[in-house]
């Protein structure tokens, strides 16, 4: 049981850190792969390299 919690653990870390750098790297470009770009949330601003 407890193999199983730490295995649980790991994988939701490293999804989490997995989006974080999604996050990161679309917050930091200008295109978009599609044709319509919705308007970014303000949230979307805290991963930005340049504020």
């Amino acid at each position: 049981m407890n193999m199983k919690k730490n295995t649980a653990r790991k994988s939701a870390s490293l999804a989490a850190k997995a989006l974080t750098n999604v996050l990161k790297a679309d917050a930091n470009s200008t295109a978009c792969f599609f044709a319509y770009q919705p308007k970014a949330p303000k949230e979307l601003s805290r991963f930005r390299r340049q504020k």
